[in-house]
C-alpha cells in the first residue's frame, strides 16, 4: 500500500513540482545575473542586503515548494472528491497518514534538493551550512504545510492555516527558549535550545496532524465498545399535500442574482485573505522595512488571492459544469467575478496600506494633498511632485491589475487553488517586473501599462467555454489559452522596445562624449585648472578664519562677497577694506591681539600668490570645472569659492590704488580675468555664469581705476594689455567639421562670436553621468525629514536598478540629449513626467539666450574700455584727445573696436564734445524706482558708444553704462575719465 499511495502522490503532484522547479530556476538564473552581491556593511535589520536577494530567494523558494507539498497531501484529496476511496481502503487511517508523509515528503525533498543544488551551482548559497539551513527550512514548511492540509478543506486553505500556526507557535516556543538558553550578550540561544527549537517545531504539526486525521478510527472503535440502543418505530399520519402556486421561471439569472452569488462564494477565503493583508500591513510598520520596496511585492500578492479565487469555488467543488451545461449566463457570470474580485484586490491592496495610513494620520503625518498623504504612509518622498508625483497611482497600482490578471487566468487553469496562485505569482511577477521600470523611469503610456494585463483576461473569457466544458486540454481550449499568452507576451516585450523607441534618437545624441573625453584637456593635462582651484581652496579656509573686528559686522565671507558684487567700493566702507586686507594677510598670522591672533603656520604659498602664479600669460587658459570631475549642473562648492576669490583680488587691487600703490591693480586684474577665463572656457553652464560675472566685475573695476588713476603710461598700458587679452581670448569650441580646438590667447584680433554648445554638450554630459548615478542626488529628494540621508536607500537602489535594464538605459540616453533640445518643449514634459530628477533634463532655452546676450554685453565693455584706456594713452602721449577712433590704430589698438551689436564691419562711434552737456537715462525708469541723476560731460570729453541691442544710433546721448548691469535698447555709452587734476 505505501508504494501505491507513493506513486499516487507522484503522480498527482509530478507535474506541479516539476512546475515550480522550472520557474524556480528561472528565477534563480535572474536573480544571480542582475541581483547585487551581499554587503558586509549592512544594517542588522536589513535582512536584504545583509544576506543577499541570492540566499533568500533560494529560500522562498524551497519553503514554498516543502508549504505547497504538504498543503497538498490531504486537503487535494477533498478538493478533487478522491478522500472516499482513500476511507474505503481496508486499512486504518494511520497507515494512510504514514504513507503519504513519506510520499510527500520524499516529494518536496526532491523538490527542495534541486532548488538547493541550483542555488548552489549559481553561487547564490556561499556554503554548504546554507545549504543544510535552507533544506530544514524547507522540510519544517512541509510539516506545517501537512498540518494545514489536515484541517483545511482546500489547498489554499492550508496554506493558510499553516503560515499564521507556524508563527504563533515559533513565537510561544521561542520566548521561553530564548530566557531558559540565553547566550550572554547575545539574543541567539545556545545550541540545545535552538536544538530544541526545531524539534519542537517539527514534532508539533506532525503530532497535531496524525491526530487530527486518525480521530474518526478512534471515534468508531469507541462507538464499537457502546451498544446500540433498541429500535423504535413510530408510524405518524401522513401530512396533507398543499398545493403551492407556481411561479413563472426565469429563462437567466439578473444582476443581483449574480453579484449574490459572487459575494456568497468570495465572504469565506474573502475573510481569511483580508486578514492576511491587514497582518502584511503591520509589518510595513516595521522600522527595517520600506513600504515603498514592498508594495509591489505585496500589491502583487493582493491581486493574485484577489483573481485565483474567482473561480476557485467552481475548481474545488465542480460547479463548473454548471457553466459547461448554460445553466448560468456564462458571459455576464464571468464578467460580474471578474468585476467583484477586482474589487476585493483593491480593498486588500487598501487593507494592506491601512495601518501605515493610520499611523500616518495620528502623527500628524500627510496633509491636504495626495502626494503629501502617500509620501506619510509609504514614509518616503516618492510620491512628491519632483519626483513620480501623480505617476505614482500606477507604481501602486499596476502590481495589482498584473497579479489579479494572472491570478484569474491562473485559477481557470488549475485544480489546486494554491499551484494555481504559485503559478500567477511567477507569471504576474515576471510580467510587471517587465513594466517596473517604466514606472520608475517616467513617461510610461497607459496603453502599454495596461495592455497586457487586460490580454490576459481576454484570454480566460475567451478560455470561458472548453473550461466550461472540462476541455481546456484540447484544441478548443489550448488556441485561446496559447494565442492570449503569446499576445500577453508580446505586449510586455512590446512595451519595453517601445520604451527604448519612442524617444526620437537626435543626430549627435552622444557628442558630449565625444566633446568631454576626447575634445575637452583631460585632468591631466588641466595643471593650470588644478592651481586655480588649490588657490580656491587655500582662499575658502582662510576667509572662513578672518572675523570683523566691528561688532555687528557680517563675518560670513559669502556675505562679504556680495558686499563687493553689490557695488560696495572699499575705499567707502573701511570695514570692508580691512576685511579684504585680512584675507590677504591671513596666511601670514603672528602671535599678538587683534582679530587674526594665533600660532604663526608653517611657510607656504599665500592663495593669491598660487592664483598669479596660475594667470601667468605663458600658460594655457584653465579649465576650472571640469565636467568629469562634477556632480551637479550646478557645480561644486569650490566654483562658488572661486568666483569669491577672483572678487576680492579684483577689490585688493582698487584698495591699493586708494592706499597709494595704483600698479598692484594691473597685477590683481591678470588674476582676477585668468580666473575668469577659466570658469568661462568650455565647461558647465553654471561656471560660464560665474565667469561671466567675474569678467563684468573685473571690467567695472577698470573703470573705477581709471577715474582715478593719473597719466602713468606704463599702468594704462599693462591695463590695456589684460582687457585686450581677454578680449581675445578664445575659449575652447567647436570647429565646423566637428573637431574641437583649444582654447588660447591670440595676439591680435577681437575675438569670434559667442558659441554655446560647448557648455550645452558640458552640461549634457554631466546630466548623462547623473543618470547613470541617481545614489548620488536621489537621496536627498527622497527622504522625509529627519531620517539620515547618507544611509543606503533601498528607494534609490530600486530606481538605481530600474534605471540599469537596457531598454531603460536606451531611453535616458536618448532623452540626455531630447531635454537639452530647446525645440521639444510640451512632448519633452511628457516623456519625463513621473521622472525623479526630471529638472535636470528641462530644456535650457532662455539660458542659452541669455549667454548670448551676456557675452554681447561683455564684448562692448570690453571693447568700449580698452578704446578709453587708449584715449588716455593718446592724451598723455600728445595732450590731448585722439579726433577719432582710427587715430588710436595701430600704435594703441590694432585696429578700430567693431560693434558687437552691429552688421559686421561697423565699429564703435566716438566724439567729442566741444560744449559741456548731460547724459541721462532714456529708456525709462522702472516702476518704483526714482530716475537716476544725469551725467555730466565736459567740453573735450570723450563719448564712446555702441548702438545697443535695438541697433539704433541714438547719438550717444543716453546715460553711461556700468559692466554688469542690464542692457536695454539704447546706446551703450562709455565715458573717457579726464586724467585726475594734481
Amino acid at each position: 500500500m505505501v508504494r501505491a499511495i507513493v506513486w499516487k502522490e507522484f503522480r498527482e503532484q509530478g507535474l506541479i513540482g516539476l512546475t515550480l522547479v522550472v520557474l524556480g530556476g528561472g528565477v534563480l538564473v535572474a536573480v544571480a545575473v542582475l541581483a547585487d552581491p551581499p554587503q558586509k556593511g549592512a544594517a542588522p535589520g536589513d535582512v536584504l542586503r545583509g544576506l543577499g536577494p541570492g540566499p533568500l530567494t533560494t529560500l522562498l523558494l524551497a519553503v514554498t515548494a516543502g508549504t505547497v507539498c504538504g498543503g497538498a497531501l490531504f486537503a487535494a484529496e477533498r478538493e478533487a472528491g478522491t478522500h472516499g476511496f482513500l476511507d474505503a481502503l481496508p486499512v486504518p487511517r494511520a497507515g494512510l497518514w504514514t504513507a503519504k508523509l513519506l510520499a510527500g515528503g520524499l516529494l518536496a525533498a526532491s523538490q527542495a534538493g534541486l532548488v538547493i543544488a541550483a542555488g548552489y551551482a549559481l553561487g547564490l548559497l556561499a556554503t554548504t551550512g546554507w545549504a543544510f539551513a535552507v533544506a530544514v527550512y524547507s522540510m519544517l514548511a512541509f510539516c506545517w504545510g501537512t498540518l494545514g492540509s489536515t484541517l483545511a478543506r482546500t489547498t489554499l486553505g492550508s496554506v493558510g492555516v499553516a503560515v499564521p500556526a507556524a508563527t504563533l507557535f515559533a513565537i510561544a516556543y521561542l520566548l521561553p527558549i530564548t530566557l531558559v538558553f540565553a547566550t550572554p550578550g547575545s539574543a541567539i540561544p545556545r545550541p540545545a535550545g535552538a536544538f530544541l527549537f526545531l524539534g519542537l517545531m517539527f514534532a508539533t504539526p506532525l503530532l497535531w496532524s496524525a491526530a487530527a486525521y486518525t480521530r474518526p478510527d478512534r471515534a468508531r472503535e469507541a462507538d464499537d465498545r457502546v451498544p446500540p440502543p433498541p429500535a423504535v418505530y413510530l408510524v405518524e399520519p401522513a401530512a396533507p399535500v398543499v398545493e403551492q402556486p407556481v411561479r413563472a421561471r426565469r429563462s437567466r439569472f439578473g444582476l443581483q442574482a449574480l453579484l449574490w452569488l459572487a459575494a456568497r462564494q468570495l465572504t469565506g477565503p474573502g475573510v481569511t485573505i483580508a486578514g492576511f493583508a491587514v497582518a502584511a500591513g503591520l509589518t510595513l510598520l516595521l522600522p527595517t522595512i520600506e513600504p515603498f520596496v514592498a508594495w509591489p511585492a505585496l500589491g502583487l500578492l493582493a491581486g493574485v488571492f484577489a483573481g485565483i479565487t474567482a473561480f476557485s469555488d467552481e475548481q474545488t467543488t465542480g460547479s463548473a459544469r454548471f457553466w459547461g451545461e448554460q445553466r448560468l449566463p456564462a458571459g455576464r457570470m464571468w464578467l460580474v467575478k471578474v468585476l467583484v474580485h477586482l474589487a476585493f484586490a483593491l480593498l486588500l491592496a487598501a487593507l494592506v496600506a491601512l495601518p501605515s495610513a493610520v499611523r500616518a494620520v495620528a502623527t500628524g503625518g500627510g496633509g491636504m494633498r495626495a502626494e503629501a498623504l502617500l509620501s506619510a504612509v509609504f514614509r518616503s518622498l516618492m510620491f512628491e511632485p519632483r519626483v513620480l508625483g501623480t505617476e505614482g497611482w500606477k507604481y501602486l497600482l499596476a502590481p495589482v491589475g498584473y497579479g489579479f490578471a494572472a491570478g484569474v487566468l491562473c485559477g481557470m487553469l488549475f485544480k489546486k487553488p494554491v499551484v494555481g496562485a504559485g503559478v500567477a505569482g511567477v507569471a504576474g511577477g515576471t510580467a510587471f517586473a517587465a513594466v517596473l521600470p517604466g514606472l520608475l523611469t517616467g513617461g510610461t503610456r497607459h496603453l502599454w501599462l495596461w495592455l497586457p494585463p487586460l490580454l490576459a483576461l481576454a484570454a480566460g473569457r475567451a478560455l470561458l467555454a472548453p473550461w466550461g466544458a472540462e476541455r481546456v486540454a484540447t484544441r478548443r481550449g489550448l488556441g485561446p489559452l496559447i494565442g492570449g499568452t503569446v499576445a500577453a507576451v508580446l505586449a510586455v516585450a512590446a512595451g519595453a522596445a517601445y520604451r527604448a523607441v519612442e524617444v526620437p534618437d537626435r543626430p549627435g545624441a552622444t557628442d558630449d562624449v565625444a566633446y568631454v573625453e576626447d575634445g575637452l584637456v583631460t585632468f591631466q593635462q588641466n595643471d593650470t585648472g588644478r592651481q586655480f582651484r588649490a588657490a580656491t581652496e587655500q582662499f575658502a579656509r582662510v576667509a572662513a578664519l578672518v572675523v570683523s573686528p566691528v561688532p555687528g559686522k557680517r563675518n560670513n565671507p559669502a556675505d562679504r562677497v556680495e558686499q563687493l558684487r553689490g557695488g560696495a567700493a572699499v575705499r567707502d566702507d573701511a570695514d570692508l577694506a580691512e576685511w579684504v586686507q585680512a584675507v590677504y594677510d591671513a596666511d601670514r598670522l603672528v602671535p599678538g591681539p587683534g582679530p587674526l591672533a594665533g600660532p604663526a603656520p608653517p611657510p607656504h604659498e599665500a592663495w593669491f600668490d598660487q592664483a598669479a602664479a596660475a594667470a601667468d600669460p605663458a600658460l594655457p587658459v584653465a579649465v576650472f570645472e571640469h565636467p568629469r570631475l562634477t556632480r551637479s549642473t550646478s557645480g561644486s562648492p569650490t566654483l562658488e569659492s572661486g568666483r569669491g576669490m577672483a572678487v576680492v583680488v579684483l577689490a585688493h587691487g582698487l584698495y591699493r590704488q586708494t592706499a597709494g600703490d595704483p600698479a598692484a591693480f594691473a597685477a590683481d586684474l591678470r588674476a582676477g580675468l585668468a580666473v575668469a577665463r577659466s570658469l568661462r572656457n568650455g565647461s558647465l553652464t553654471a561656471s560660464l555664469h560665474r565667469g561671466n560675472d567675474v569678467t563684468a566685475l573685473a571690467l567695472a573695476a577698470v573703470g573705477r581705476w581709471l577715474s582715478r588713476v593719473e597719466n602713468r603710461p606704463e599702468l594704462l598700458r599693462a591695463v590695456l594689455d589684460e582687457v585686450l587679452r581677454d578680449e581675445r581670448a578664445l575659449m575652447t569650441r567647436l570647429r565646423p567639421d566637428g573637431t574641437v580646438a583649444g582654447a588660447e590667447l591670440p595676439a591680435t584680433g577681437w575675438g569670434e562670436p559667442f558659441d554655446p554648445t560647448p557648455h550645452q554638450l558640458a552640461d549634457r554630459y554631466v546630466v548623462r553621468e547623473l543618470m547613470k548615478a541617481p545614489s548620488e542626488w536621489l537621496p536627498a529628494m527622497v527622504t522625509p525629514p529627519g531620517r539620515d540621508k547618507d544611509a543606503p536607500n533601498p528607494e534609490v537602489d530600486l530606481v538605481s536598478f530600474a534605471w540599469s535594464v537596457p531598454w531603460e538605459r536606451e531611453r535616458t540616453r536618448r532623452l540626455v540629449a531630447y531635454g537639452l533640445d530647446p525645440t521639444n518643449g510640451d512632448d519633452y514634459r511628457r516623456l519625463t513626467l513621473g521622472r525623479p530628477g526630471a529638472a535636470m533634463l528641462t530644456a535650457r532655452t532662455g539660458a542659452l539666450i541669455d549667454l548670448g546676450a551676456a557675452d554681447r554685453a561683455l564684448r562692448v565693455a570690453r571693447r568700449g574700455l580698452a578704446a578709453a584706456l587708449a584715449c588716455r594713452l593718446y592724451h598723455h602721449d600728445r595732450g590731448t584727445f585722439p579726433p577719432d577712433l582710427s587715430a588710436l590704430v595701430p600704435a594703441y589698438l590694432p585696429e578700430v573696436p567693431p560693434d558687437p551689436y552691429a552688421p559686421a564691419g561697423t565699429a564703435l562711434r566716438y566724439r567729442v564734445p566741444t560744449a559741456d552737456e548731460l547724459l541721462q537715462d532714456v529708456t525709462g525708469t522702472p516702476p518704483g524706482r526714482g530716475a537716476p541723476p544725469p551725467v555730466q560731460v565736459k567740453a573735450g570729453q570723450p563719448v564712446i558708444w555702441s548702438v545697443g541691442p535695438d541697433g539704433a544710433d541714438g547719438g550717444g546721448r543716453s546715460a553711461p553704462f556700468v559692466p554688469g548691469t542690464m542692457v536695454r535698447g539704447a546706446d551703450v555709452v562709455f565715458l573717457v575719465p579726464l586724467p585726475p587734476d594734481r
